[in-house]
């Protein structure tokens, strides 16, 4: 296929939840996974990205080696699949629909220490119905807060890339992640000393790990069906503000969309809450729709952060926030009358201790900043009123 590929949940036997185990053989050891592991690694190409599935420390009951852990959590490219929740659906229903109540009751169980009796008792009396969409559809979202939380914990967004999922064709998926890792493939290769390649080495080829967080509860495939030649070309999205005095044009897929809720979004737009997709300051631009130059008012709101208005209507128009990224508001674009698509779908709420209003979703919801402490809704009402430091 022309693709490094390490499949680690087939060496694992095991899919990596609760139902990962269903029409696998035994799990080997932890030892004998390291071997597995150890084997194919020594045939890649240390000048080549190797494509892994972003896997937790553990999959079923076997331990990743530490080393290789670490290594992953340090990826130089980090893709995610952006799949509608239906397709979600669908692929797994084709996946575990097949396996019974028995089997699949016993591992719904499981989820008891998270949903709580009451709720996996629900699940439960709708497998003895026959009644499998409303299972899945909670395991989805039960899985999600926990892939997000680990796919942003202690990472650098800037390393992350969006590809937006629209059927599951292994083939097309391949092609769209080809498209935007085979450009950084060849930069960061560019950058390296020349080097005969050699088989057996110790030296360690560099990683790129393929997001399950948004594909599905066992991951999306991770191979890639065919070779294709990488293309640099990133789709372009326009806004404006409310009087159309700026343009504003971003390139590519946002690297997160957020949901904020802390005092200074809600006071600078007086609403309860601000939604944001944050790019690389270089694919923002931030222009006059007309001939003459881009009127602007800036406001520091931080040391790090300067907010920018349109000089004439006064709306939003983005938001720096340091070198890193660039903030701009979800409201100021539209798709001809269509929701956002999925890349440009809210991923999680920040500052949710300093809401105004509750808002009931299954987005992972951080007390904080990113990567923070998550908010436990059972949490006391005194620390519910706890607020965190604005951002």
């Amino acid at each position: 296929l022309g693709m490094q590929v390490l499949d680690l949940e087939a060496l694992a036997c095991h899919k990596g939840s609760v139902f990962g185990h269903l029409g696998e053989k035994p799990q080997p050891s932890s030892e004998q996974f390291r071997n597995l592991v150890a084997m194919h690694w020594a045939g890649y190409d240390p000048e080549r990205f190797v494509f892994l599935e972003d896997e937790g420390s553990r999959i079923g009951d076997v331990s990743l080696p530490a080393p290789l852990f670490r290594r992953m959590r340090a990826a130089q490219l980090i893709v995610k699949l952006d799949v509608p929740l239906e397709l979600r659906i669908q692929r797994s229903l084709a996946v575990y629909g097949s396996y019974g109540a028995r089997l699949l009751g016993e591992a719904v169980s499981r989820f008891e220490g998270h949903m709580g009796k009451k709720r996996t008792g629900e699940l439960l009396d709708h497998i003895a119905r026959g009644e499998l969409r409303p299972v899945c559809e909670a395991a989805l979202r039960n899985y999600d807060k926990a892939y997000e939380h680990h796919l942003y914990k202690e990472r650098d967004m800037e390393v992350m890339l969006s590809v937006s999922v629209s059927s599951m064709d292994a083939a097309v998926i391949a092609r769209d992640v080809l498209s935007v890792s085979g450009p950084r493939e060849l930069l960061v290769s560019s950058s390296l000393p020349s080097s005969p390649v050699r088989k057996n080495t110790s030296r360690t080829p560099r990683f790129l790990t393929e997001s399950r967080s948004l594909a599905s509860p066992d991951g999306a495939e991770g191979g890639c069906a065919s070779p294709v030649q990488p293309s640099p070309v990133q789709p372009m999205q326009s806004g404006s503000c409310y009087c159309g005095a700026v343009r504003m044009q971003v390139q590519g897929l946002p690297a997160v969309v957020s949901i904020c809720h802390c005092s200074i979004c809600r006071r600078l737009s007086g609403a309860p809450f601000v939604v944001s997709a944050l790019f690389k300051p270089s694919a923002v631009e931030v222009a006059s729709s007309g001939s003459g130059g881009v009127e602007l008012l800036e406001t520091r709101t931080s040391s790090a952060v300067v907010r920018q208005r349109c000089a004439s209507c006064y709306s939003p128009v983005a938001a720096l926030l340091g070198e890193r990224f660039t903030a701009v508001p979800l409201a100021a674009f539209d798709w001809a009358g269509s929701p956002a698509p999925v890349s440009w779908q809210p991923k999680h709420h920040l500052h949710y201790a300093s809401r105004v209003i509750s808002v009931r979703d299954d987005l992972p919801k951080y007390v904080g900043c990113h990567g923070g402490k998550l908010w436990q809704e059972t949490q006391e009402t005194q620390a519910e009123a706890t607020a965190a430091p604005d951002c």
